[in-house]
């Protein structure tokens, strides 16, 4: 990813695998419950929508339609561009790090509940145990987030951190996210908009881009904190 004005960039780092014909994705329900899963039971699969898939242009308009490809179908730290977008095909179940703030808390309690708004065959859920979950956030330093990377990858990875204060990685059902509050320590706005937006990425809209200031993967730094209209019609046309 590109880094974003004064080092303060939100990196989408891409471990993107290639996800099998039996994926099954499962996203957020208009009626989820935002809190954390309290049963002691493993979460249950509710929604399968089966992969590959076509994306239906006709619903939208050439503008957003052509955003969709840059978005869904470019890589920002590749030239590939793929003929298919990639979506998960399995509940996304999210694990905050104990760290993490209330105001963080709160905010992806929001996030998660317009995505909920946005999608309907998937259900996105926040467990209360690491073992459940096939999404992570961390808040920790840089230091303390690499014990949790391969120690292949950790050098790199550490590279890309040190000058830059958002990172996910999505692929096979599975991602994990950090956020460096540390580097913004004090900056509510952009500590909401790092969650979102790196959330909303490892659902698939992978990329980010220059065309729409307001939007969610605008590519310079911004302090949105709520989707653009065109975002959600992008999140609308990859699961919907």
């Amino acid at each position: 990813m590109i880094n974003k004005l004064f080092n303060f960039l939100a990196i989408s780092v891409i471990s993107f695998l290639l996800l099998s014909n039996e994926s099954v994705i499962n996203l957020l329900k208009k009626d989820s419950v935002l809190k954390p899963n309290s049963t002691g039971k493993k979460p249950s699969t509710k929604n399968i929508i089966s992969d590959p898939f076509t994306v239906d242009y006709s619903r939208y308009d050439d503008e957003t339609n052509t955003y969709f490809k840059e978005i869904a179908l470019e890589l920002e730290f590749s030239d590939l561009v793929k003929t298919e977008p990639v979506r998960w095909t399995e509940d996304m179940h999210i694990f905050l790090e104990e760290n993490a703030t209330p105001l963080i808390r709160n905010e992806l309690n929001r996030i998660v509940s317009e995505l909920n708004e946005l999608i309907d065959p998937i259900e996105i859920s926040i467990v209360n145990k690491k073992s459940e979950a096939n999404c992570h956030i961390y808040f920790d330093d840089v230091n303390g987030f690499l014990k949790n990377i391969s120690e292949a990858n950790r050098e790199k990875t550490r590279e890309r951190l040190n000058v830059n204060c958002g990172y996910f990685s999505s692929g096979n059902n599975n991602a994990y996210l950090h956020i460096d509050l540390a580097k913004i320590d004090g900056d509510t706005d952009a500590q909401k908009h790092l969650l979102r937006e790196e959330l909303t990425q490892c659902l698939g809209l992978f990329n980010d881009s220059w065309s729409y200031p307001e939007s969610m993967f605008y590519q310079g730094w911004t302090h949105t904190t709520d989707y653009a209209e065109i975002d959600k019609r992008l999140i609308d046309l990859l699961y919907n």
